[in-house]
């Protein structure tokens, strides 16, 4: 069941991956933060690739399949992880939006793009205790009750 049961298989495969290797590197070059979504989705194309040419390998075949695996497709997918990771952690923190009806937006970082878990993401002070948040829903609807009578 090697590479010669499905060439076209296998040849989408590499040409997929050529593309996200291509994307990842221009993506880098340009220090463009879609390289976030690029370069993980090679780096899981290269490990797939890698996997399926070692278990699908023909008898003789072995040890070529476990040498592109180690020298080529791993290494490649660990730069594209790794680049990723890099890319992550440069995202900038980002804040929720809130409607212009909900008062001024939170002080507090609610959500972030990276990924350090040390920090909590919402702090308990500035997020509303269950009963304040309970009374406001509640208001919210008598006052829209009042409306409509």
């Amino acid at each position: 069941m090697g590479a010669g049961t499905h060439p076209v298989v296998w040849i989408g495969l590499d040409a997929t991956e050529a593309m996200g290797l291509v994307g990842t590197g221009l993506l880098l070059a340009r220090s463009d933060r879609r390289r976030v979504a690029v370069a993980p989705a090679t780096a899981v194309l290269l490990a797939a690739d890698a996997w399926f040419d070692v278990l699908t390998a023909g008898p003789g075949a072995e040890r070529t399949a476990v040498l592109m695996a180690a020298c080529l497709e791993l290494p490649l997918a660990a730069l594209c992880t790794a680049v990723a990771w890099s890319a992550l952690r440069a995202l900038p923190v980002m804040t929720v939006a809130r409607g212009k009806d909900q008062g001024p937006a939170p002080t507090c970082r609610c959500i972030s793009a990276r990924w350090d878990f040390a920090k909590p993401r919402i702090p308990t002070s500035a997020s509303p205790a269950p009963a304040s948040l309970a009374s406001h829903i509640r208001s919210r609807i008598s006052t829209a009750n009042h409306g409509r009578q």
